[in-house]
């Protein structure tokens, strides 16, 4: 049975010890709370413990490691800060370490470049350098590929000239020659186990052994060897014959911006995170620039072009739809 609250003397009123409040102080007595702790040891004294900092390792390689100097960061500042001024626009200085300072000055550099711009770090003249470079989209599988058997069917001067004006777009822009393409040797792999029919009067075994080593590759190779002349002043001294070469030395005048100068097409040819072949492209090279503008013998060998020779540059015609 609970314990009624009986009045006791004076004012104020207490319950029986069974209903008194766990921890309130009674009169006459000093309140004690437990204390589950050790002697001399704080239950929360972990909390104030100091762990032992263990410094993290920088994941920079041992290639890279020679270039990561003040002097280096310097220029790489310099050179950005330039940079930002042609935009109209700042760079600011980062701090730390002389990695840490390169790291966060790339990312704020990457940073004001237009749309479609990317940013690099490269070593060039055994210095680190930016390389600022363009993403371009590409029509899929469409190519520029240039026919140059034309040069064949022409004579004395006007020959030499195209033969300087082809040799020189080939050498300046960095155009390899047909025998070293990414299909040459799987042309003639394909070639020796498959049987096919007579192509324009010339069976396969002698349009391949064409290629290889008999009339075309001679030409090819002259063409690429060729010692040229001075094509500038032969367009503008040259009298054209017929409205045939009339047209083709306008073709000419109107492509010296590719054979002059030190610009180069295959210099846009650029990737810095292309590494062997991507997962996507696990049973073809991918389409690079070089297989996309390049110069051919002729494109009715391998373009499709009617009758269809599929069975003669099958990794060509594969991806030559639209050229």
């Amino acid at each position: 049975m609970r314990t009624k609250i009986v009045k006791g003397t004076g004012t104020n009123y207490c319950r029986s010890h069974r209903e008194r409040p766990v921890c309130k102080d009674v009169i006459g007595r000093h309140s004690q709370k437990k204390d589950n702790s050790r002697i001399g040891v704080h239950r929360s004294d972990f909390l104030k413990h100091r762990f032992e900092v263990i410094p993290a390792k920088h994941d920079i390689s041992d290639k890279i490691k020679d270039f990561l100097t003040e002097d280096n960061f310097d220029y790489l500042l310099e050179c950005a800060v330039h940079y930002a001024n042609l935009l109209g626009k700042t760079i600011e200085i980062p701090k730390g370490e002389v990695h840490e300072r390169i790291n966060r000055l790339y990312y704020c550099f990457a940073g004001i470049l237009p749309k479609k711009h990317r940013l690099n770090i490269e070593i060039s003249d055994n210095k680190l350098a930016w390389t600022v470079y363009y993403v371009h989209d590409w029509q899929k599988y469409f190519f520029y590929w240039l026919p140059v058997n034309f040069i064949t069917r022409l004579s004395g001067c006007i020959k030499e000239i195209a033969m300087s004006f082809i040799h020189l777009y080939i050498r300046k822009n960095n155009l390899m020659p047909f025998s070293h393409c990414y299909e040459y040797e799987y042309i003639f792999e394909i070639a020796e186990y498959d049987d096919y029919e007579d192509y324009n009067e010339l069976t396969i075994s002698e349009l391949l052994h064409s290629y290889s080593k008999g009339e075309i590759s001679v030409f090819l190779d002259e063409l690429y060897n060729h010692e040229p002349l001075d094509v500038i002043n032969e367009l503008q001294e040259y009298k054209p014959r017929n409205p045939q070469e009339i047209k083709l030395l306008d073709c000419f005048k109107k492509g010296l911006p590719f054979i002059v100068g030190n610009d180069s097409i295959m210099n846009y040819h650029y990737n810095p995170y292309f590494e062997g072949f991507p997962e996507e492209y696990e049973d073809m090279e991918p389409v690079t620039l070089d297989r996309i503008i390049r110069y051919v013998y002729d494109l009715t060998h391998i373009a499709g072009v009617s009758p269809p020779p599929k069975k003669i540059f099958p990794a060509i015609s594969m991806l030559s739809g639209d050229c």
